[in-house]
């Protein structure tokens, strides 16, 4: 065996070791959950009355002139919505005219990046002064449409329940419009479609499709979707979080990559991949040196292996929940991000004009994923171009 596999052997090993320790500290020796105190519920309240608990997780607020609102903690009313990672706890003040008047989250176990969007987006604020049909029709926060969506779902059902308890008030219609059943929206016909074409493009080599391809996943990944598959999504995996097709778009495109690279090989990186697409623009634009196998092809793999291991001691060993943020995608898709994620799209992309697929080659953790996966598949058409273009 050479260094260079046995260097790759050593990395997938260390990963697998941590998301064991991960799995044991979180499930097996993980400390109890801390509970919402009185203090909690009256933050969410404030002055408007005293807390009589009404059911688990509901309570009265009883002011001089009898129930004035109810408070509500998610996590104890039916259903319980999963974020990306899990149900995101919160706390709410539903007043007497079926109005969210507060709510504020108390728990979280999202990836922080997109859970930041959310509350730089304000959707925690739009939500007050809403009548859970109100809070049903916002819009998604783009860049972090699960966990805004799921946000807002339970917001929405969690207080008509109340509503429903303590006011009497009916909310059938909105219970029925939010029900859990897969649709299938543009999105997932479109990552379908995607899929195909990437396929027929690998098998039969013909450009127009692989440009297909490119522009179909520039579009529907980038631009539709904007959610470019990154190794936040591979590594909350071992937190649970597993695309279902509760969200079909997403689910097609994750498990659709994960099952050609076992096929294929790194079909969702050769003609999928928005970012692909934009170092492959910007190579053309500048007319740069592709970089061939040899030495420089090993070291990238070393580089790249490397990033990825760093990456899953951050994030299992340390708890770094941040580290899974290392993509510049992210950034340029979603159009969120502070100075220098800025500054490091813009580097990536600049490398890029003289330096074939710079990202994918020195350091993409979703690129290493999926040729691990592809690990058994040594021969095929998209293994050889995945050699030449990515190596």
């Amino acid at each position: 065996m050479s260094a260079l596999r046995m260097f790759k052997a050593f990395v997938v090993i260390a990963v697998c070791a941590l998301v064991l320790l991960h799995l044991l500290r979180t499930f097996v020796f993980a400390p109890e959950a801390k509970e919402p105190t009185p203090a909690d519920f009256s933050l969410v309240v404030g002055g408007a009355g005293k807390l009589v608990e009404r059911d688990a997780g509901i309570f009265e607020v009883v002011g001089q002139a009898g129930i004035v609102g109810a408070a509500f903690d998610t996590s104890k009313v039916e259903p319980n919505i999963k974020g990306y990672n899990a149900p995101i706890r919160m706390l709410g003040y539903l007043g007497s005219d079926g109005k969210i008047e507060r709510l504020e989250v108390f728990r979280h176990e999202e990836t922080p990046y997109y859970f930041r969007m959310v509350v730089d987006s304000g959707l925690l604020r739009d939500i007050e002064g809403r009548t859970p049909e109100e809070v049903a029709e916002l819009d998604a926060v783009s860049g972090a449409t699960v966990t805004s969506k799921a946000m807002m779902k339970e917001v929405a059902l969690d207080a008509a329940s109340v509503d429903s308890e303590i006011f009497g008030r009916d909310h059938a219609e909105l219970a029925r419009a939010l029900g859990g059943r897969a649709r299938l929206d543009a999105a997932a016909v479109l990552v379908a479609v995607l899929w195909v074409v990437a396929v027929a493009s690998l098998l039969s080599r013909v450009k127009f499709l692989k440009y297909a391809s490119w522009a179909l996943g520039f579009f529907v990944v980038g631009l539709l979707m904007q959610e470019p598959l990154s190794i936040s999504h591979v590594f909350r995996l071992a937190d649970g979080a597993v695309p279902t097709p509760a969200r079909l778009d997403f689910f097609l495109l994750f498990w659709g990559a994960v099952a050609l690279s076992l096929a294929l090989g790194r079909v969702f990186c050769l003609r999928a991949c928005p970012f692909g697409v934009v170092q492959e623009v910007a190579y053309r634009l500048g007319h740069g040196s592709k970089i061939n196998e040899g030495a420089p092809g090993r070291f990238s793999q070393i580089v790249r292996y490397g990033v990825f291991l760093i990456l899953a001691v951050l994030f299992f060993g340390v708890g770094v929940r941040a580290a899974a943020e290392f993509e510049p995608y992210i950034t340029l898709f979603s159009l969120r991000g502070g100075l220098w994620a800025w500054v490091f799209v813009a580097a990536t992309i600049a490398v890029s004009l003289v330096v074939k697929r710079f990202w994918c080659r020195y350091f993409c953790p979703f690129g290493t994923f999926s040729e691990i996966v592809g690990w058994a598949r040594k021969r095929g058409r998209a293994k050889d171009e995945e050699k030449s273009e990515l190596a």
